[in-house]
């Protein structure tokens, strides 16, 4: 993708930054940039001239936003808990040209098509316009598929499809040359290549036809394979020690820096005020990539059925799930009668390990039936008629993921620092 130098980048942005607004108790107004504001006096700089007013004269002043910083604050926000914040931001992104990068816009769109299948009609058919305005019609065409399939009644989509029905027949080729050479890697016996290959097309057109060649679907004829492989990367232990979270199961919260509090607040804040909003008080965040849980037993000031305690079971990436069941997190209190959070003790986390990311947990145990090298040979001949055009693409089917794997396979859906995070 190219890249706008600096120079040219800050020009743009200046351009569509927002101006400040100078109020005058005397109703005039003025817009520009603030350079200078004290108590005695305010200097703005207008698109004329710099000006200077007394302090004493101003009735109110409007600072405008850079457009990079919001940029920057909607994505920091973004919380997996709350997917249709991606499509939201992706939304937003679409209408500030300068700022809306494809990668950005795909991802934030596929992100929420992940987390919430309900959300997927709407987000493709977003980042189909959004590919059509920048003349990627197959691009657009792939979008508005998926959209159909997350919402199969998308009115959007559908009339969209109608237009680009070429586009959606090169998007539907696309997929199945895709299939095609991981089918090849298996021929050529580059058994380790494929597997990876085909677990990436399960989803691709014409996948779903897989049975009626291979007696298996995709994913099985992926996974045996997989069985007939020695895993170089955990030498048959099938799991491992978490790297993100170097095996604790927790990924400091830099939200409040480990303390479980909230900065900046008074000596008099109650338990609800201080209580850091992204780790609840617990100074860490669950690691989602080992799928770590632990249990947190909470306190409350009035007993309900003998116990002023709780106990509940929070799951890494779906901890909102859990806390929904005892309290209501903008207060503290608890659901039923609204009896206030008095401490939280949290246990030991059950986590650190996940299943090795080569061979998915798969036992090296070579199946005894030789790999159909026949039935493989057949189906790819029956995708070619289709990719050359002997048979119409229609008949191979679009795909059935509302998403596109490969713009979220890295599962970082945490925005920090202008990167993405996990």
């Amino acid at each position: 993708m190219k890249r706008l130098p600096a120079i040219a980048l800050c020009l743009a942005l200046a351009a569509v930054a927002l101006a400040d607004k100078l109020v005058l108790k005397d109703g005039r107004t003025y817009e520009g940039t603030i350079v200078e504001e004290s108590d005695e006096k305010v200097t703005i700089r207008t698109a004329k001239a710099t000006l200077t007013f007394p302090r004493k004269d101003v009735e109110s002043i409007e600072k405008g936003s850079n457009p990079v910083e919001e940029r920057e604050k909607r994505l920091t926000a973004l919380d997996p808990d709350s997917p249709g914040g991606y499509l939201e931001a992706a939304e937003w992104l679409v209408t500030q040209k300068e700022l809306a990068d494809e990668a950005t816009v795909s991802k934030l769109c596929n992100i929420a098509s992940y987390l919430d299948p309900a959300l997927a009609g709407q987000a493709q058919v977003t980042l189909g316009r959004f590919l059509l305005a920048k003349g990627k019609r197959p691009e657009a065409a792939a979008a508005f598929q998926r959209a159909i399939s997350g919402d199969p009644a998308n009115k959007d989509a559908h009339a969209a499809l109608k237009d680009l029905k070429g586009e959606a027949s090169e998007a539907a080729k696309k997929q199945m040359r895709q299939l095609d050479k991981a089918l090849e890697l298996v021929r050529m016996q580059k058994y380790k290549e494929a597997v990876a290959a085909l677990r990436k097309c399960t989803k691709l057109a014409f996948a779903d036809k897989a049975p009626q060649f291979l007696n298996m679907t995709i994913e099985e004829f992926a996974n045996d394979l997989q069985s007939r492989l020695p895993c170089e990367t955990c030498k048959g232990k099938m799991k491992d020690k978490c790297t993100p979270c170097k095996g604790t199961g927790l990924i400091e919260c830099t939200s409040c820096g480990g303390t479980g509090k909230r900065k900046g607040l008074p000596k008099n804040a109650t338990f609800a005020q201080e209580t850091c909003k992204s780790c609840w008080r617990a100074g860490a965040l669950l690691c989602q990539s080992c799928g770590a849980k632990r249990d947190v037993t909470i306190n409350f000031n009035k007993e309900k059925d003998g116990t002023q305690k709780k106990k509940i079971t929070l799951e890494a990436g779906v901890e909102k799930v859990a806390w929904a069941t005892a309290v209501r997190l903008a207060t503290w209190k608890r659901e039923s009668d609204g009896a206030l959070v008095t401490a939280l003790e949290y246990d030991t986390v059950r986590g650190g390990i996940r299943t090795c990311p080569e061979c998915k947990g798969i036992p090296y145990s070579p199946p005894t039936t030789a790999i159909n090298m026949e039935g493989i040979a057949v189906y790819r001949e029956e995708i070619e008629k289709r990719v050359s055009g002997s048979i119409d693409t229609d008949e191979a089917g679009a795909t059935s993921n509302p998403f596109d794997e490969s713009a979220i396979e890295d599962k970082k859906f945490r925005y920090e620092g202008g990167n993405w995070k996990e």
